[in-house]
């Protein structure tokens, strides 16, 4: 039997059902990322002696000059999103959103935005979990590589907001701005760390190792003991309980609160020193 072929035991309202209510977010990208992306694709491509696709897309480009200038900027738009799909650049979000089926059948758009760099890539859940923001920086599409990695990090911060257990609150910190900073900062490798752990356990890659991790915490953490650093990390990657966002928070305020998330040792001590 073809592939495509349908059983008729399985029933035409069946398949019908199945395809015409699967629930899937539209995707839609932002028009300066696309832009951005097709042009260093297309310049990738003539590096890489594939004349032809970037002769193409030129002569389609040029032409567009051609016509009455207020129309351009949309035929450009347009054009780019033609070769955005054909070069296959889509296909990453794609696949990766594939793995988490909570935000696939919860949210009703996912935005993607461009990054100026790497260190501002990052996402967020608006509109009452309706609308999933992700900012990615556009080299990340033509490496290819770790894109992937980087986009199922930031669905893991999307499924963490989105869970009730987890408790997330975009609340600001009632503290003042230097303050907040370094609290921000722990939370997001405390968070980043929690993350890390759950993906190794599933079989699933990361941004980073848990070497790599682990070298980040000791040199954010470097005041901690030793032995006391070791508890905290493992306590967190192993992730054997569920962590909540208020309980990241108040260890990112307060270091000597890790007692909310770590056991003590046999001596029944765990050695803090103050750092603010």
């Amino acid at each position: 039997m073809p592939e495509h072929a349908v059983p008729v035991w399985m029933g035409k309202s069946m398949v019908e059902h199945k395809i015409k209510y699967e629930k899937v977010p539209e995707i839609i990208y932002d028009a300066h990322l696309v832009d951005d992306v097709v042009f260093k694709g297309m310049a990738e491509r003539e590096r890489n002696g594939d004349i032809s696709l970037y002769e193409e897309y030129h002569k389609l480009r040029d032409a567009i000059y051609d016509i009455e200038q207020e129309m351009r900027p949309k035929k450009f738009r347009d054009l780019d999103s033609v070769f955005f799909h054909h070069l296959d650049y889509d296909r990453f979000l794609t696949k990766t959103l594939d793995e988490f089926p909570d935000i696939k059948g919860t949210v009703e758009e996912v935005h993607v935005r461009r990054a100026t760099t790497k260190q501002n890539e990052g996402s967020n859940l608006v509109d009452d979990g309706k609308k999933v923001l992700i900012r990615l920086y556009s080299d990340q599409f033509i490496e290819g590589k770790k894109i992937c990695r980087v986009l199922r990090h930031e669905l893991m911060h999307v499924s963490d907001m989105m869970d009730k257990g987890f408790g997330y609150n975009a609340e600001p910190f009632d503290c003042p701005p230097m303050e907040e900073r370094i609290i921000r900062d722990r939370y997001r490798l405390f968070w980043d760390i929690y993350i890390g752990g759950r993906l190794e356990r599933d079989g699933r890659e990361g941004i980073a190792t848990r070497e790599d991790r682990k070298k980040e915490f000791d040199s954010f953490f470097a005041k901690v003991p030793e032995k006391t650093r070791d508890l905290i990390f493992e306590k967190i990657w192993e992730g054997k309980e569920p962590l909540t966002h208020n309980q990241m928070v108040e260890m990112s305020k307060d270091i000597k609160k890790v007692s909310t998330v770590v056991t003590p040792p046999e001596d029944g001590m765990i050695i803090v020193p103050s750092l603010f």
